[in-house]
């Protein structure tokens, strides 16, 4: 139940500050690191900022911890990655997004696990 509420946080949180294609990719059965990850986009790096920003105000207020935050210091990174345990949040620019392509990486591990 805590991850079902800890997601709709999230995303509640992302369409809160307008981050767009988001994505939810369930990843427990490939890897231990996480059992979801939340894949979203920004405009830019401040708006990633922001995103990242309201993640962590709202988890914190509602007594998630978050575990590690990436890249939220360094506006150029075009990539901000949150740790919240079971769920890892990435939020990207455009342009990071396509080059890291994430989605793409994990839907084929799901692929190749289903053979």
């Amino acid at each position: 139940m805590e991850v079902t509420e800890l997601k709709k946080i999230i995303l509640t949180a992302i369409e809160d500050k307008k981050g767009f294609d988001t994505e939810e990719i369930e990843v427990g059965h490939l890897t231990s690191i996480a059992d979801w990850f939340i894949i979203t986009e920004g405009n830019s790096s401040r708006h990633l900022k922001a995103i990242a920003d309201e993640i962590i105000s709202i988890a914190k207020r509602n007594k998630y911890e978050i575990l590690s935050v990436e890249g939220r210091d360094d506006l150029e990174t075009g990539w901000i990655l949150i740790d919240l345990g079971n769920i890892i949040v990435h939020i990207f620019t455009e342009e990071k997004r396509r080059r890291f392509n994430l989605e793409e990486f994990w839907k084929t591990e799901l692929k190749k696990l289903k053979r």
